[in-house]
């Protein structure tokens, strides 16, 4: 049984999602099996929720026709193509500026057989990730920000039901409003708006979602959770496991994405 979070791509690889010290992370990895359980090796490469999905973009580039193909992830992920294989490599600063980019000594080989199933799985992941970064993270840093706060003095009445309700609108308003600054910091170039000077009237909207998804993956949970919480100070009760549990993730950013697409 595969561990909650992963998908297998062939023999003995497999691609998922998982938190380990408080981080999520997207893993690539060998596993073992042990008594009908898949259970991932050290072998494998780790990457932030940010550089997958900017891997995840970039995929459409790569040729694996040809032996000589290479894709640079955002200074911190190199993959090239062999004959028989794609091969990923972690990049690294070197202490002597004139040594420049430096790839670490460890990789990880895979074949095109599992590429190509990694490329058909891309999107299964990103929405796994959206899902995982208002999951068990989410509830733990409000938790720590609710002990800030010492909001045990505060009792309410009302159908929880109901306020749930409100509080899932409430977290969409500091959802769009955190992705909003994040596509403020972000320089977006669009060939149908640069061209003849957007005479066409073209509106950017497949652009603006693929960069949406780059700055979900990128969010700061505990920023995240510290605005919900403060811009909600008379429901603290209500923010439980069961508000965490009940909420649509995937739902939630997408309407944050189209909202903003048309807004921008």
């Amino acid at each position: 049984m595969l561990p909650d979070g992963y998908i297998h791509l062939g023999e003995d690889m497999m691609l998922g999602v998982a938190e380990f010290l408080g981080c999520l992370k997207v893993h690539l990895r060998h596993y073992v099996v042990k008594n009908n359980q898949y259970i991932p090796t050290r072998t494998g490469i780790a990457i932030s929720p940010y550089h997958w999905q900017v891997l995840s973009d970039s995929i459409s580039t790569l040729n694996l026709e040809s032996p000589h193909a290479c894709l640079m992830i955002e200074r911190k992920l190199f993959l090239s193509v062999t004959d028989t294989s794609v091969v990923f490599q972690h990049v690294f600063n070197n202490n002597n500026p004139k040594a420049g980019l430096q790839l670490s000594n460890t990789f990880l080989s895979v074949t095109h057989k599992q590429f190509r199933e990694l490329c058909n799985v891309r999107e299964s992941i990103s929405q796994l990730i959206q899902k995982r970064l208002l999951g068990p993270l989410f509830l733990k840093a409000i938790r720590e920000v609710l002990i800030v706060v010492n909001s045990d003095d505060i009792c309410l009445d009302g159908d929880e039901t109901d306020i749930q309700s409100i509080l899932q609108n409430n977290l969409g308003k500091v959802l769009k409003k955190h992705i909003r600054h994040k596509l403020d910091t972000l320089k977006i170039m669009c060939e149908g708006c640069s061209s003849d000077d957007n005479q066409s009237k073209h509106t950017c909207f497949e652009t603006r979602l693929s960069f949406m998804d780059r700055c979900i993956a990128s969010m700061d949970i505990y920023n995240l959770a510290h605005d919900f919480v403060y811009e909600n100070s008379q429901l603290y009760p209500y923010m439980s496991d069961s508000f965490i549990e009940n909420l649509n993730a995937l739902e939630l950013f997408e309407m944050c994405k189209f909202h903003l697409s048309v807004n921008l």
